[in-house]
């Protein structure tokens, strides 16, 4: 076995922990798996089987809507690697985390965090989660530009959009005044058809919402619509602010 001396040790290491797989880091260092293996044994990520039969309506939603608004796919084929990365922010969003953590693990995947900066990047590596997401969201072409998607079918359970809608919130959402003192959830995003999609999902479920423009497009739900669905939204930032909707980590419902 090729000795590394320290400072190739904690490179090695640090890739692991970043996600890097096996045969990235052999490629990398120039080193045999087994020898990277040997160093990295306590750290190595492996890629779990993502099991959405486990997870309830509300749940698949969440995921879906968390991706949807601060979300990443980082696929790379030939080496097998299908990351996917959601990101929240560190200061306020630990809640947020939990849950997201409580969800996947419950679906068999195998999550970690790291921080960068302030913000929380929560990563799984599961080919399974990348397919599963893939069917509901997705990127396309506006000016330009790659923005995210929201594929909206009929047959979607209610419990599946409502849970979409809490993911929007609590991942690129606010609850707060709007420059009137009107209470509101607001959904901001740079695109105009991921906006659409946003007020269609939202009508469906019979909630009124408005899209405002400004430096991108922005969903408004006012805060009598909030409060009547808040038990079956059940956003965390809904619940944190105003203790409307029920919730606990680790306790999610049908």
């Amino acid at each position: 076995m090729k000795r590394l001396n320290a400072t190739q040790i904690s490179e090695v290491i640090k890739g692991a922990q970043t996600g890097a797989s096996l045969s990235q880091l052999s490629t990398k260092f120039g080193l045999r798996k087994t020898t990277i293996y040997y160093h990295v044994r306590g750290y190595c990520r492996k890629m779990g089987k993502f099991d959405g039969s486990r997870l309830s309506e509300w749940e698949k939603g969440y995921l879906v809507g968390v991706f949807v608004g601060d979300g990443c796919f980082n696929f790379r084929q030939k080496y097998y690697s299908y990351m996917t990365k959601l990101t929240l922010n560190a200061k306020s969003e630990q809640p947020i985390v939990d849950l997201l953590i409580t969800i996947l693990r419950k679906a068999n995947t195998k999550p970690w965090i790291t921080i960068n900066e302030n913000r929380f990047e929560v990563r799984v590596s599961s080919k399974g989660f990348c397919s599963f997401l893939k069917g509901y969201a997705g990127y396309g072409s506006e000016k330009g530009k790659l923005r995210k998607r929201l594929f909206l079918r009929e047959g979607h359970a209610e419990n599946f959009l409502f849970g979409v809608l809490a993911g929007l919130i609590d991942s690129d959402g606010c609850v707060a005044f709007d420059r009137k003192k009107y209470l509101r959830a607001m959904i901001s995003t740079k695109s105009k058809v991921l906006a659409t999609t946003m007020l269609q999902l939202v009508n469906i479920l019979e909630i009124h919402a408005t899209v405002h423009r400004s430096s991108g497009f922005t969903v408004r739900i006012s805060a009598p619509f909030l409060k009547t669905n808040a038990q079956n939204i059940r956003s965390l930032k809904l619940k944190q602010k105003f203790n409307w909707g029920s919730h606990q980590v680790g306790m999610v419902g049908p």
